[in-house]
């Protein structure tokens, strides 16, 4: 039987395992602010921001699974990298095992890492995954 997969379902159970592990992660990073412009809710750092690549060559979609590129993107306005790394190491729990939605299995694959980086005062790390996620054959 083929099953259908609602990938919005798959980025929030991403999101929200994360979250489980203790990454601050979302899909944007903005403070909140009132009408007056009074900041109400800031940016809590590190910071994690998700963004899912779609639309290449590489994307594909079969009627038993899909592969999917997700980006990680870690901010964090401390002047060392320690928090950045201890944010990653959270990450790799997470992805380190297969998690399953809806009947499918999403492996995630490491991909590239950059090097820690510093952009106007914020340090930066990237990560990029690649999930395999396959539909679970009833026998």
């Amino acid at each position: 039987m083929i099953r259908k997969l609602d990938i919005a379902a798959v980025h929030k159970m991403l999101l929200t395992t994360l979250r489980g592990a203790g990454v601050n992660a979302g899909f944007s990073l903005k403070e909140e602010t009132d009408a007056t412009g009074k900041v109400t809710k800031a940016i809590n750092y590190p910071a994690t921001v998700l963004t899912f690549i779609t639309g290449l060559p590489e994307d594909t979609k079969t009627s038993y699974g899909m592969t999917r590129y997700l980006t990680l993107n870690i901010i964090d306005e401390y002047d060392s990298f320690i928090r950045i790394y201890e944010h990653m190491a959270k990450i790799y729990g997470v992805f380190s095992e297969k998690l399953e939605i809806d009947g499918f299995t999403i492996e995630a694959v490491k991909g590239t890492e950059n090097d820690p980086s510093e952009d106007n005062g914020f340090l930066q790390q990237e990560l990029q995954y690649v999930l395999h996620i396959q539909q679970i054959m009833e026998v």
